[in-house]
């Protein structure tokens, strides 16, 4: 029997003067870092920042100038995270100002955008991309997450199913996002009764989809530098430190940085936000203890952190 672990859901966003001193550790890449540190500094949290996934563009690479030129051949376009928009788009910008050109007519008849949360479908938003273009999870689902997007675009395989009995569409899902340096790339595994992205391909090729993954990033673990230690010393050394985990692989990152910095026994006895469960499955298996969930959305972190301020 699997055991159940607290996600919190409550507390108001509102900085308290007589709450102890917090100290966030925020380790989102580097380019998603600007409006969560603005935020948690405006709700009264002293914040770290130790991005600790560093990425590499490889949008500019023979197989992704070959997606972009198919790009019509697609029913949908499924964007994992912000970074994947951000590196799709900037591999082409004559193709990409097409495109969303394309998206502004009163008759548009090109891919729609799968995007697995908020997060994801801000950067399209801000890159012109129109709100009724997107699939996205509910606003009120408990997680956003593959599985969630999956039961609002379901319907609309299946109406394409439909459509294709008459007229011949598209049916093919092309899946942006990053991949590991050094890793086994298994996209293309079958995942039927997994988690994540690969359980949506999964499904979606139970629909009659095609389905193509194209990498437009590469993760990387962040040199190991006087400012990852001093980043390291000032958590270990403040009474009230709370990290927020955005990712499991860059969990694995920070094992890998405090090996080298040599005091994972304090920093391992400090409280972890996660903004998935699977996320928190994985930082508690490295051996953190203090470990809840919450869901990903900026808002919702911010009420748990305060909870956890107390």
């Amino acid at each position: 029997m699997s055991t159940a672990h607290p996600t919190i859901h409550t507390a108001q966003v509102t900085p308290v003067n007589s709450s102890p001193r917090c100290t966030v550790v925020l380790t989102r890449p580097a380019a998603d870092m600007t409006p969560w540190l603005q935020a948690l500094q405006a709700a009264d949290f002293d914040v770290l920042t130790l991005p600790l996934i560093a990425i590499e563009s490889r949008a500019d690479s023979p197989a992704v100038w070959a997606e972009w030129s198919g790009l019509q051949r697609n029913s949908a376009v499924m964007f994992v995270s912000a970074n994947a928009v951000r590196h799709w788009f900037a591999g082409s910008s004559a193709y990409s100002q097409t495109w969303l050109d394309a998206m502004q007519q009163p008759v548009y008849q090109g891919p729609r955008c799968w995007v697995p949360g908020p997060g994801t479908a801000s950067a399209l938003l801000q890159l012109g991309v129109p709100l009724h273009l997107i699939d996205q999870p509910r606003a009120d689902a408990a997680q956003f997450d593959s599985e969630a997007l999956w039961q609002v675009v379901r319907p609309q395989l299946a109406l394409l199913q439909q459509r294709d009995v008459q007229t011949p569409a598209s049916s093919r899902v092309l899946v942006v996002r990053g991949q590991t340096h050094g890793a086994v790339d298994n996209a293309n595994k079958p995942n039927e009764a997994g988690q994540g992205r690969n359980w949506l391909a999964y499904q979606c090729r139970t629909m009659g989809m095609t389905v193509a993954h194209i990498a437009v990033y590469e993760r990387v673990v962040p040199a190991y530098d006087g400012a990852v230690q001093r980043v390291l010393n000032q958590a270990a050394a403040a009474p009230h430190t709370i990290w927020l985990a955005s990712s499991a692989q860059g969990w694995r990152n920070l094992e890998q940085l405090i090996a080298l910095w040599g005091g994972d026994d304090v920093l391992h006895q400090q409280r972890v936000l996660a903004t998935h469960p699977t996320i928190a499955d994985s930082v508690r298996a490295l051996g953190w203890n203090q470990v809840v969930a919450c869901r990903p959305a900026l808002q919702d972190v911010l009420r748990a952190l305060v909870s956890m301020r107390g």
